[in-house]
């Protein structure tokens, strides 16, 4: 009976975070598809911010 009661409780807690997660689309809207997409665009701004850095404080 417990295995079954652990059972029941783990699928409600998903089904509640799904419920959750759905309610937050239709509030604020799905996440853009293409968040993240290109990886090469945050590896160049992240050398330009390490270089940046590298020069802070010289004329």
């Amino acid at each position: 009976m417990a295995d079954l009661s652990y059972v029941v409780i783990s699928l409600a807690f998903f089904a509640v975070c799904v419920g959750l997660i759905r309610a937050c689309d239709l509030l604020i809207g799905p996440d853009d598809p293409d968040v993240g997409a290109d990886d090469g665009a945050v590896v160049e701004h992240r050398d330009q911010l390490a270089g940046d850095l590298a020069t802070a404080g010289r004329p």
